[in-house]
C-alpha cells in the first residue's frame, strides 16, 4: 500500500516541478523584458525611472516569494515520502466543487470539536494518472475514511462508508 502512496506523491511532485518550471522561466522572461524596456525606452525623467524601479522591485519580490512557497511546499511532499507520514482519518469529510478545473480540489475534514481542516485532493479526474486505481469522488459530504499526508496534507486514498 505504501508504494501506491509514494506513487501518488511522486506524481504530484512531477506535476508541481513541471508547472513551476514553466512559471519560473516565464517570470524570468517577463522580468528581463520589463528590465530591458525600463532602461532602454524610458525617458530620462526621474519620476518614470522611479516607477520602473518600483515595478521591478515588486516583480523581484513576488518571484522570490513564489520560489520560497514552492520550496516549502515541495520539501513538505519530499519529507512525507521519506518519513512515510501518513494519517488515517475516519469521520465526516466534504469534497467541495469550488475549483472545478483546478489540479487541486479541497477536501475538508472535521475534528471532534467541529474545527474544519483543508486537505489537497490532487489530479481530480486522474488526468495525470496520479492514482492507479481511480474512482471519481463526487462533490458532497460523506462519512468514511481518508488517508492523507501529515505535512503536505495531500489525500492519498479514501473510502466512503455506506452506513448512514
Amino acid at each position: 500500500m505504501y508504494n501506491q502512496y509514494e506513487n501518488v506523491l511522486h506524481g504530484v511532485l512531477r506535476y508541481e516541478q513541471t508547472q513551476n518550471s514553466i512559471i519560473i522561466i516565464s517570470s524570468i522572461l517577463i522580468f528581463a523584458l520589463v528590465f530591458f524596456v525600463a532602461f532602454k525606452y524610458t525617458p530620462k525623467a526621474t519620476t518614470n525611472k522611479l516607477i520602473m524601479y518600483i515595478v521591478i522591485a515588486i516583480l523581484v519580490l513576488s518571484f522570490i516569494g513564489y520560489i520560497i512557497y514552492y520550496w516549502v511546499y515541495t520539501s513538505n511532499i519530499e519529507k512525507d515520502i521519506e518519513d512515510k507520514n501518513y494519517v488515517v482519518y475516519s469521520g465526516t469529510f466534504t469534497h467541495d466543487n469550488f475549483q472545478k478545473d483546478s489540479f487541486y480540489h479541497n477536501i475538508y475534514i472535521f475534528d471532534d470539536d467541529g474545527h474544519k481542516y483543508r486537505l489537497n485532493y490532487p489530479d481530480y479526474g486522474n488526468q495525470y494518472k496520479t492514482y492507479r486505481e481511480f474512482e471519481i469522488l463526487p462533490f458532497d459530504t460523506f462519512n468514511g475514511t481518508i488517508v492523507y499526508t501529515k505535512n503536505s496534507r495531500i489525500v492519498l486514498e479514501w473510502s466512503i462508508s455506506n452506513d448512514e
